[in-house]
Order: structure tokens, then sequence, then C-alpha cells
């Protein structure tokens, strides 16, 4: 049984013609990959954006406590001037640190006084939270106070 080399060739030629005609009709899978790898990138884009806004929102919430927390540390140190002050009116200065436990942060408090008139003296209170290389916060607060001299003076008539 020999098949001649004609036949040969019409057999080839039907089987490419039959696989043609299959992969026709079957879908392209190249074309599903790249349909997939597409959905994930912008899976992936749409999570780095979402991580990126929480981190930023994250940053901006630690601020805005650090700034409440210097806001309150510095009345604090009027408060703590005032009462110095009445002690002894001869106080001018005080700085103190606040521990790393108490607030988790680094935090600083100076108070001075400035004089001003004879009637007026100024406490200045200055807070410091955070380090300083990065993200700290500071906040100063001034207060008049009169001094002593003046408040008896006020007093007699």
């Amino acid at each position: 049984m020999r098949r001649s080399l004609g036949s040969i060739n019409r057999q080839a030629a039907r089987r490419l013609e039959t696989r043609r005609r299959d992969s026709d009709r079957r879908p392209r899978r190249g074309a599903a990959l790249i349909v997939v790898m597409i959905c994930l990138l912008g899976i992936a884009m749409l999570a780095g954006s979402l991580l990126r806004l929480a981190v930023a929102q994250h940053r901006q919430a630690r601020m805005q406590h650090r700034q409440l927390q210097a806001e309150w540390l510095a009345a604090a140190g009027i408060e703590r001037a005032l009462t110095r002050l009445s002690a002894d009116q001869e106080w001018s200065s005080e700085a103190w640190t606040v521990p790393d436990e108490l607030i988790g942060t680094t935090a600083r408090v100076s108070l001075t006084i400035e004089s001003g008139s004879v009637s007026n003296r100024k406490i200045v209170s200055v807070a410091t939270i955070g380090p300083e290389t990065s993200g700290h916060v500071r906040v100063t607060l001034r207060r008049s106070v009169p001094s002593a001299a003046a408040s008896a003076q006020e007093e007699a008539p």
C-alpha cells in the first residue's frame, strides 16, 4: 500500500484546513490573558491610590493631634506661670520637657516673662511637640499680666 505523493499532499492540506477552522472557532487565550492583566493593573493602581490617600489622612490626623496637644501644653504653661508669679514676683523663666511615655513623642515647654511697661508684663508660653527634624508643631501663647505694683496702685484710693 503505497500512497502517492499527491494523496499525501491532499491529506496534509485537509489537516491544515481543519486546524485553521478549529483555531478560528476557539477563543484566543492570549487575548483573555491580556484583558486579565489590564484589569489587574487597574486594580493595583486603584489600591495604590487608596493607600496613598490613607497615609496622607493619617499624617494629617497626627499633625492635628499634635497641634491640639501643643495648645493644651502652652495653656498649661500660662497657668503655671501665673501660679509661679503669684508666689514669686521676681520669677522670670522656666522650661521643662514632657516625657515621651506621657504623650508618645518629645515635647518641650518654655515660659518667659517679657518686661513691658511698669504696669504690664507678658507671659510667653511656647510648646513644641515632635522631633525638630520632622513634623514638629510649635504653639506660642502670650498673656498680659499686671505687675504687683500696678495692682497695688489700682486698689489704693
